[in-house]
């Protein structure tokens, strides 16, 4: 099993998967911390889903839903 392999399989115990986004060098950081926030499925990662919903709703993208 190689080592990419096994860390899919740690992260998909854990309920998390591993993905890849295109990212401007301003905004990567931003979205490490979002996607870190997002990972800890609390109270705050909620609240942060539900804000980017709202926003996505309000400018009616064709993105993927959340």
């Amino acid at each position: 099993m190689s080592a990419l392999t096994a860390h899919r399989r740690r992260l998909a115990e854990r309920g998390l998967k591993r993905l890849e986004v295109r990212a401007t060098p301003a905004d990567a950081e931003r979205l490490k911390a979002i996607a870190k926030m997002l990972a800890h499925d609390d109270a705050a990662a909620r609240a942060l889903c539900a804000r980017v919903v709202a926003e996505r709703r309000s400018h009616r993208t064709r993105d993927v839903d959340f």
